[in-house]
């Protein structure tokens, strides 16, 4: 296994028993919107959206820096 493998692994570990230990209910309010869910749920929502975001901007080319000038 590669170690980028081994981290995925570790960290959806820790991120699973996290969640689990967090299961209770509590109150989202986000801009307009107020509505009640379970905190698991909610991990799992800003968790799968940072996957998103990442995967999304990790193509973007970047902005190449001039030569300098002599």
């Amino acid at each position: 296994m590669t170690p980028k493998i081994v981290t995925i692994i570790v960290v959806s570990a820790l991120l699973m028993v996290f969640a689990l230990q967090n299961a209770e209910m509590l109150q989202v309010d986000f801009l307009l919107w107020s509505f009640q869910t379970r905190r698991i749920a909610l991990i799992a929502v800003v968790l799968i959206a940072g996957i998103l975001i990442g995967r999304l901007t990790a193509g973007w080319p970047r902005r190449k820096t001039p030569p300098p000038q002599a």
